[in-house]
């Protein structure tokens, strides 16, 4: 690796460490409102513990399976192997395996609970849009994913408010069909459970916004780290805009049918027009290129890999 002239964000640093702490506060708060009111702190800790090592330890297959992506040998895919490798040496960690996917979406991601456990899988369709430079600067920045255990932290900070919003539509029958009772008692109980129903949506949607933060600053440490172990800042920025015009051309059928991977990928696949974009897990395209090209700029030199 070589560069000149470019330190580590640190306001990024201190933006992601602040964000996770509020994050952490809040689930804090509302876990302690849950004890006030008298709800069974010991069967929720139980329960949480055993969907969040179902959901840690069965992650990586079910985006594996929702790609339709297999674990390929150095055999078939030498090349694609040997930079892998390269790259993961660079950054100090244990080569990943790597997946393939025959889809036509061009994108990559890594997944996997820690760096001895990591996969990066990369689609046809990347290989095909992509010169080898830029693929070694995207893989580099899922390399560094995997340095960073985002996948596992993402995972623990998204984990609580997914569990939040399953509480909430359990309550939302609870109200409709079970707290319509009729008698003091009754309504007691139907304004304690509309009071728990009002705060865990809040907490929900806070939560939902922290993650999302969280998550975006964790995609541009990605880059940065990314461009400090292969050292291309200007080959990753021209690999971000060739991927996120082709998926401008994809149809909505064929973007639907990766909508579960979304989240993992280097670029979320989703047309610009769309939605889903107000509440992507990844910043915004000409964010990422305006920081990797002020990363240029400062005097950043490429190395070969």
């Amino acid at each position: 690796m070589i560069y000149r002239g470019y330190s580590t964000d640190t306001g990024l640093r201190l933006r992601m460490l602040m964000t996770g702490s509020l994050l952490f506060l809040l689930y804090s708060a509302f876990a302690l409102f849950m004890m006030v009111i008298g709800a069974d702190v010991i069967f929720m800790f139980v329960i949480c513990g055993a969907i969040l090592t179902a959901q840690f330890f069965m992650s990586e297959k079910l985006v594996l399976i929702s790609m339709k992506a297999r674990v390929v040998s150095e055999d078939e895919m030498p090349a694609l192997h040997s930079s892998i490798a390269t790259i993961a040496q660079m950054a100090g960690i244990p080569k990943p395996r790597v997946a393939y996917s025959d889809s036509n979406v061009p994108n990559a991601f890594a997944t996997g609970r820690s760096p001895k456990k990591a996969t990066i899988c990369v689609t046809k369709g990347i290989m095909e849009v992509l010169s080898d430079r830029e693929l070694d600067a995207v893989l580099g920045h899922e390399v560094a994913h995997i340095k960073n255990r985002d996948v596992a932290m993402m995972t623990l900070a998204s984990f609580f408010s997914t569990l939040i919003g399953m509480a909430i539509q359990w309550m939302s029958f609870a109200a409709l069909f079970g707290g319509m009772a009729r008698g003091r008692q009754g309504g007691q109980h139907f304004a304690v459970l509309m009071v728990v129903m009002l705060v865990s949506v809040l907490v929900y949607f806070l939560s939902q916004i922290l993650v999302m933060s969280l998550s975006r600053y964790r995609e541009f440490a990605a880059d940065e780290s990314g461009a400090m172990i292969v050292g291309a800042p200007s080959t990753l920025a021209t690999a971000l805009l060739k991927i996120s015009g082709q998926i401008e051309d994809l149809s909505d059928n064929e973007l639907r049918h990766v909508e579960g991977a979304s989240a993992f990928f280097f670029v979320p696949a989703f047309h610009s027009g769309s939605l889903m974009r107000l509440f992507s897990s990844h910043p915004p395209v000409h964010k990422r290129v305006e920081r990797l090209s002020r990363m240029q700029e400062n005097g950043y030199l490429w190395t070969s890999v």
